[in-house]
């Protein structure tokens, strides 16, 4: 019995197609006998009904703000203000909670032993934040050079975290997109990127806000200025990171991108060893995406 209250935000729309079902989550986390609490914040639907009487489920109907920030280069909405409204109202509900995990509602734990032990580490570890390093770049490597985007894929929150994550405010999207539209034809030959689609990813403002609400450090999407290298290096040391391979997930949309890569931001400590991982990484994809399994 944990002496600690936890909850899990599953955040985001609820899949049914076939490739894609956040039911799989749900019963994952649900195996995992784990939580106290599963809350479900997603957007008015009514193929959610049949967890509305399953007891320690609470689940969140959000009104769809829609998006108004587009990836020209994806031709893609970029959710920020989604992504924010669905797990405020998600950590609202467990806020006198002790831990609280917050989860893509496409993704799924499938290890169920590897995701307690290692969340167990992230409690001991007093750290306020668990990150993880799906889409979080290696800032030092050409053509990844973006600070404070840590992945948004998963979230683990003690109290005082989850209290600064409701103070995340949410952005003029548009405004971002235009800065992205006037900015098109950036190129900067340091960072190898050659378009720009919006002024802050949805990592860049959720990580800057958690840091300081008051002063967003960067002025764009790719301000690697010194000080915020020190300052990003610093606020590194200061989070529990962890490989969500590692965490024992996957995604169920992505089940190509698990194992570690070497655009990444390295594990601590583990560089010679996340580097051959990353080395040979591509010429297992395949044998992988063949071994993919749900929970047993």
């Amino acid at each position: 019995m944990n002496k600690y209250k936890i909850a899990l935000v599953i955040q985001g729309p609820f899949y049914t197609n076939e490739k894609i079902k956040t039911t799989n989550l749900i019963d994952s986390a649900i195996k995992c006998n784990y939580f106290d609490k599963i809350v479900i914040s997603t957007y008015k639907t009514d193929k959610i009904s049949a967890y509305k009487n399953v007891n320690d489920i609470e689940i969140i109907l959000n009104e769809d703000p829609g998006s108004q920030c587009l990836d020209n280069v994806r031709n893609a909405p970029i959710n920020i203000n989604r992504q924010i409204l669905t797990t405020q109202n998600g950590i609202k509900k467990v806020i006198d909670y002790d831990f609280i995990f917050k989860v893509r509602s496409d993704l799924l734990i499938t290890d169920s032993k590897a995701f307690i032990n290692n969340f167990q580490k992230f409690i001991e570890s007093n750290l306020n934040y668990l990150f993880c390093d799906i889409t979080t770049p290696n800032y030092n490597k050409p053509g990844c050079m973006f600070l404070f985007h840590l992945s948004d894929w998963v979230l683990g929150l003690n109290k005082l975290g989850a209290i600064k994550y409701l103070n995340i405010p949410f952005v003029d999207e548009s405004e971002l997109s235009k800065w992205g539209e006037y900015n098109k034809n950036i190129v900067n030959k340091e960072y190898h990127n050659t378009h720009v689609y919006t002024k802050y990813s949805p990592e860049q403002w959720i990580t800057l806000n958690l840091i300081n609400p008051e002063k967003i450090l960067l002025k764009n999407i790719f301000d690697i200025d010194y000080s915020n290298i020190v300052a990003y290096e610093k606020f590194i040391q200061s989070i529990f990171y962890i490989s969500l391979y590692q965490l024992g997930m996957r995604s169920q949309k992505y089940r190509y991108i698990h194992l570690p890569h070497s655009d990444r931001l390295p594990l601590k400590n583990s560089n010679m060893i996340y580097k051959l991982i990353a080395f040979i990484n591509k010429y297992i994809c395949l044998i992988y995406e063949k071994k993919f399994t749900y929970i047993k």
